[in-house]
């Protein structure tokens, strides 16, 4: 009997390791990581936001291949995705995926930046992915003049009165 947890508690950490993969790697529309509200709603319910957060702590050995089918049809990746011995093997892009990462590849660098993340893990590539949003962000504050209002609309106020 102690053989039959050994077995099931590797293959919860592999099915574990293989989402937070994909929360790390694939990001919504909104060019940000999928939220688990996200995922529960894309699934249409048929995964819910706390068995998803039992799934990424590797806390269910036995997810049920209804509920990993739902969750490979949102990623778009095959069901054995999740248990498979190897990563590649599994993943199957839809057409749009492929076409938007050919124009994203033609732009100056990217490709650069996509050769060096090929050769980070999945911790390092979310560390990138966040930083990549905090610029963004930045920049579009930049941008917009707001990073120079350190609140003196407030002490101006007082001033006039």
């Amino acid at each position: 009997m102690v053989h039959d947890a050994a077995p099931g508690q590797a293959t919860a950490q592999r099915i574990a390791q293989r989402f937070s993969d994909l929360l790390a790697t694939r990001v919504s529309p909104r060019g940000k990581r999928y939220t688990l509200r996200e995922i529960s709603e894309g699934t249409g319910g048929q995964v819910t936001i706390p068995w998803l957060g039992l799934l990424k702590q590797g806390g269910i050995e036995v997810p049920g291949y209804d509920k990993l089918e739902a969750l490979a049809r949102f990623f778009r990746v095959k069901p054995s995705y999740f248990t498979g011995a190897n990563d590649d093997e599994f993943l199957d892009e839809p057409p749009e995926v492929s076409d938007q990462m050919r124009r994203a590849l033609a732009v100056p660098g990217v490709s650069s930046l996509a050769l060096k993340a090929s050769e980070m893990g999945p911790e390092e590539r979310a560390l990138v992915l966040t930083l990549l949003e905090r610029s963004r962000e930045a920049a579009a504050l930049l941008r917009a003049g707001r990073s120079n209002d350190h609140g003196e609309t407030g002490d101006d106020a007082e001033e006039e009165e």
